[in-house]
């Protein structure tokens, strides 16, 4: 009953936004048909995956697949069980709405995950909410946002012309307990040929400052960081208070069916390295490169691999620790922070139709320096160059799978299990199992 009068409640008083849940059945077919070039004229480096989609009426899956209603689902795993509510609205053909709660039955914790209104027609998008932005080509690559952060209240104006397309989102974070208001801010610029190739440039920015209002001056979608910082167009003037990352993006997909996904990142550059002697950049770059070698009907089988890497004192700034890039002791990008390596390999495999099999085994190297482990902590060695990663090593092997699958048109079975090895030949072993109603 309890449960109930939650639900009535969310739907009449939450605004609501039409993103596809990063766990969701639609959006892992969607990313498994991306790797195979499937619909190459709606993919982006900037956008997250939508519920509007022509695959079904293309005759690509069945209409089923898509455009869920409702969900109902249920997760428990070895620590906590968990009841989770979505809906998904639309109207006048260009307005949308979306809500994702989560009520932790152990914990008694119940909370909005995602929440937004919409306007968004054939060239222009304007949302207004709760959630997580996902920048990046390729498939959980993501370095400097990701769908696996925390959530935060944000704005986004986007626009398609076409060939190019371009990306702004504004938002407030977290106010600290001393009084440090804390915002994000990331614009991004897009080229496709609307066949094979993905071109993308794009800036994120963390700033902050004790009781620090929106600034103006990153309100405007088509100005840089380096331009208004050093213009002094800042409500808080100085370089202190302000934290920026560059990213370029690439996807290319190769005779339909070798997909490459290219991500690299600048926190800090060394241009004269005779000048700044023993300095070294603040970077990092993820890739991956997918192979389908059976395409047919009825089955699809990628093999893919990936590698990430994240520089140690990226991300981290070299004055002030609430703007480094993490929210919530969860970092914003990569989901282990700094400071470390991350190499997968892996197999999908989807039946076309309700069963979707992934398997994935890799290795995960972290430095002490991870903002992970220090989280509003200064980098303090000026970007000299060190061990990487650094300090005290923690590695580990993982060997993760999942099953989706689909018993009927609107019931849908989750099974996830990860099994780590940690030093000392100690191990860990997670287990989840989930269920949703779709309606």
């Amino acid at each position: 009953m309890k449960l109930f009068l939650f639900t009535k409640l969310f739907v009449f008083s939450i605004i609501y936004s039409q993103d596809i849940l990063k766990d969701s059945y639609s959006y892992q077919v969607q990313n498994l048909l991306y790797d195979i070039g499937k619909q190459w004229e709606s993919i982006s480096c900037f956008n997250t995956i939508k519920i509007k989609n022509n695959f079904s009426e293309s005759g690509l899956l069945p209409s089923h697949l898509y455009n869920p209603s409702s969900i109902v689902g249920l997760k428990n795993n070895m620590e906590s069980m968990r009841v989770r509510y979505s809906r998904y609205s639309s109207f006048n053909n260009s307005f949308y709405s979306y809500i994702h709660s989560i009520l932790s039955i152990k914990d008694n914790i119940f909370e909005i995950d995602a929440s937004a209104f919409g306007f968004k027609n054939s060239w222009v998008q304007l949302h207004i909410g709760r959630g997580r932005e996902n920048w990046a080509s390729g498939n959980d690559i993501q370095l400097a946002l990701s769908n696996k952060s925390n959530p935060y209240e944000y704005f986004k104006l986007s626009s398609d012309y076409d060939r190019i397309r371009v990306n702004y989102i504004h938002g407030f974070l977290e106010s600290t307990n001393h009084g440090i208001n804390r915002y994000l801010t990331a614009r991004g610029i897009e080229w496709s040929n609307k066949k094979n190739l993905l071109i993308g440039l794009s800036e994120t920015v963390i700033y902050s400052g004790y009781n620090r209002s929106i600034d103006i001056g990153y309100l405007n979608p088509i100005s840089s960081h380096l331009e208004i910082e050093l213009n002094e167009r800042l409500n808080f003037t100085g370089n202190g208070n302000a934290n920026a990352v560059w990213q370029s993006h690439i996807d290319y997909l190769i005779r339909d069916r070798i997909r490459l996904s290219i991500n690299i990142l600048f926190d800090e550059f060394v241009i004269d390295r005779s000048i700044e002697v023993g300095k070294e950049h603040g970077d990092a770059y993820s890739i991956r490169i997918a192979y389908s070698p059976l395409l047919s009907s009825k089955n699809i089988i990628t093999l893919f691999g990936s590698k990430i890497k994240v520089g140690t004192p990226t991300f981290r700034h070299y004055a002030n620790g609430t703007n480094n890039f993490i929210f919530g002791s969860k970092p914003f990008g990569w989901e282990y922070g700094s400071d470390g390596t991350e190499t997968n390999i892996g197999i999908n495999f989807f039946n076309r139709e309700n069963i979707i099999i992934s398997i994935i085994s890799g290795i995960l190297l972290i430095g002490e320096e991870s903002i992970i482990n220090r989280e509003f902590d200064i980098h303090n060695n000026d970007y000299q160059k060190g061990l990487f990663p650094s300090g005290n090593i923690e590695e580990s092997r993982f060997l993760k799978t999942q099953l989706q699958w689909k018993i009927k048109h609107n019931i849908l079975i989750n099974c996830n299990t990860d099994l780590i090895f940690l030093h000392k030949s100690s191990k860990q072993f997670k287990f989840s199992l989930g269920l949703d109603i779709i309606y």
